[in-house]
């Protein structure tokens, strides 16, 4: 079984009375998180900034060949004093087998900054039904003249994939995309909205863009990328 996992964080005041010796030993010991959980299959498709679109300053996406793998990972950052310093919120979701969301081959990219080039965007987004229907009933509307899959795709949006995640939120659902300029992904909501209006859905999004560097309090760690291995074979 696949799980997705998104991890939303803010830092708080201990971030910034922080002493070099917390800052850069609890950096370290994250990496060694992180690097434990690669060994358990975890993938994780970057770091993205997203304060200028929610409360929240950063946002994360992973896919996870179990919840144990996701929650050992989490219990290794917690050793590490990770949330020591940022207050968070996380959401768990079980794999739907469902091709409109999910992109051939997404899985096997994972975004990266590239020097000199426009960073990339990600939107993380929860669906659940409000009042007669829930999200899982109904999956577009019927007449529908286009489906997400072609308008993804006329966008440039990649899509990785639909999570089911009753179970860990009061949402019932949740997916991630990511695409090259902002505007496509607000274009590609725009029309998901529009198509989901006659299904009563409310909806939750936060965007953001992919970040190489982390921001520690008030310094950005240009010295060390945030995962230090940011591609898919490590």
């Amino acid at each position: 079984m696949s799980v997705g996992f998104i991890a939303l964080w803010k830092n708080n005041q201990r971030e910034y009375a922080a002493s070099p010796r917390d800052e850069w030993g609890t950096t370290e010991d994250i990496q060694t998180a992180f690097a434990m959980g690669r060994a358990r299959g975890n993938r994780t498709y970057g770091l993205y900034f997203c304060r200028w679109s929610s409360p929240w300053q950063y946002l994360t996406f992973w896919i996870s060949p179990s919840m144990a793998a996701v929650f050992d990972t989490i219990a290794d950052l917690e050793r590490a004093g990770d949330f020591k310093f940022a207050d968070s919120m996380h959401v768990f979701g079980r794999f739907v087998d469902d091709s409109d969301y999910l992109t051939d081959g997404a899985w096997d990219v994972i975004p990266e900054p590239i020097d000199d080039e426009r960073a990339p965007y990600g939107v993380f987004l929860m669906e659940r039904g409000s009042g007669s229907g829930r999200a899982s009933d109904c999956h577009r509307p019927p007449g529908s003249a286009l489906d997400l899959p072609s308008v993804a795709a006329s966008f440039g949006v990649r899509r990785y994939g639909l999570f089911d995640c009753r179970f860990s939120t009061g949402w019932d659902r949740f997916t991630f995309w990511t695409a090259a300029d902002p505007t496509a992904l607000t274009e590609c909501l725009a029309w998901l909205e529009h198509v989901n209006q006659p299904r009563s859905l409310d909806t939750f999004a936060v965007a953001g863009r992919l970040a190489r560097y982390f921001r520690f309090g008030n310094h950005l760690q240009t010295s060390l990328t945030w995962l230090n291995e940011e591609n898919a074979d490590t």
